[in-house]
């Protein structure tokens, strides 16, 4: 086993302090550094501990064994969400902005996330668009991209009086219309990466003092690809572009000029999906490609090469979400499954999978919750049960 503390020392420490302790006892004097050695002690103690999880994990599955529970949650109030999501922004902590395929958009706030409980607002007044992607400017104000090419800001002081009146959210349009949007991704705090056809892509930059877009790179990508089906970012100057004929490309912004690093191919078909898959530190260097017929591929970002390819899934792969270690997949057959990571390597986790429900879409709430949409615009919370917290491993009785 491998630590970042060294064990040996810290033996020595915790075994010093014991007969610090003893002595105390015996003269009634504490050493005047005690407390500070104890609290260190005990840092060393947790990061240890945290240390071990995977090895539990991964070594000893029966000891605490990985589940999901899928709970139905119940629509406070009077408005109900009666579609699919095309794309969803988190404003604050537990508080939504949700756009569905119906072309109507609501703000939503999870009430309570153990029994399951959301509240939406009225849809908002007099805004029928088909929304791509939502990004915020900053704590008052929200970029909406529609396809039709337009760009939109939401404002709002205070976004809890949303729920108390729908018209205290202010909609202004952005003066430029471009031809239109089918992916966005934010690349900084000021630039966008935008798909304005199928294979086309635009480099915007925002002027936040006149909110005033002005393109500063464009690029035709008909020699290289048939069709972008989507966009991901990697960092703040890098992105990766998924194709219809199942090519994978990474691509780097330099001096406002997108210039292609790489192109491989990947899959026979087409790529449905890709996702930075974030590990327990949170550093995220594997690309999830998915595609049809089960076929997810985990890509090295930094090496530049193929990881590994999973067999086990069936149908075709159409969604995922990441979060800290796990990652759910969706797949057009109605099966759900839990990808975990250990040590850096991802894993389907082969003792589960649900086809009780049809989810088409995913929204992380943290760690251990998701929240999950049907068809229908039903929510439901994904809560995982899985080793990951020192509290959970105090609990566990190692020795029976």
């Amino acid at each position: 086993m491998k630590f970042s503390v060294d064990t040996n020392q810290f033996k020595k420490n915790l075994i010093k302090l014991r007969e610090d302790l003893n002595k105390t006892l015996e003269d009634g004097k504490l050493k005047e550094n005690f407390k500070d050695q104890l609290l260190e002690v005990e840092e060393k103690e947790k990061t240890i501990l945290r240390e071990l999880l995977p090895y539990y994990r991964l070594y000893a599955p029966d000891i605490y064994e990985t589940k999901i529970n899928i709970l139905p949650v119940k629509m406070e109030g009077t408005y109900e969400f009666n579609s699919y999501l095309k794309s969803y922004l988190e404003v604050e902590k537990d508080i939504f902005i949700f756009a569905g395929s119906d072309l109507k958009m609501y703000f939503a706030r999870i009430l309570d996330r153990q029994d399951g409980k959301i509240e939406l607002s009225p849809a908002i007044k007099d805004f029928k668009k088909l929304v791509i992607a939502i990004y915020p400017l900053d704590k008052d104000q929200t970029l909406v991209f529609t396809a039709s090419g337009q760009i939109f800001v939401f404002s709002c002081k205070d976004i809890k009086d949303v729920f108390e009146n729908i018209n205290n959210l202010k909609i202004n349009k952005i003066d430029k219309d471009f031809e239109s949007f089918e992916n966005v991704i934010k690349l900084d705090e000021n630039k966008f990466i935008c798909q304005t056809a199928k294979d086309q892509l635009i480099l915007l930059e925002i002027n936040r003092a006149d909110l005033r877009f002005e393109i500063k790179s464009e690029i035709s990508l008909s020699d290289l690809v048939d069709e972008i089906r989507y966009l991901v970012k990697i960092s703040r100057s890098k992105f990766a572009i998924a194709t219809s004929s199942g090519d994978f490309l990474q691509v780097k912004v330099q001096e406002n000029q997108i210039d292609i690093e790489e192109k491989i191919k990947i899959l026979d078909g087409p790529i449905n999906k890709l996702e930075i898959l974030e590990n327990e530190n949170s550093d995220r260097k594997t690309c999830a490609i998915l595609g049809n017929q089960g076929r997810l591929i985990l890509y090295d970002l930094e090496r530049k090469e193929i990881k590994k390819s999973e067999k086990e899934l069936k149908g075709d792969l159409f969604n995922i979400k990441t979060n800290e270690g796990t990652a759910i997949i969706l797949t057009a057959d109605g099966f759900l499954y839990l990808f975990e990571e250990n040590f850096g390597e991802w894993k389907v986790n082969s003792k589960i999978s649900q086809d009780d429900i049809f989810l088409m879409n995913l929204v992380v709430l943290d760690p251990s919750n998701y929240l999950g949409l049907d068809l229908d615009g039903n929510f439901y919370i994904l809560k995982i049960d899985r080793l990951n917290s020192i509290e959970k491993l105090y609990d566990l009785d190692l020795y029976k």
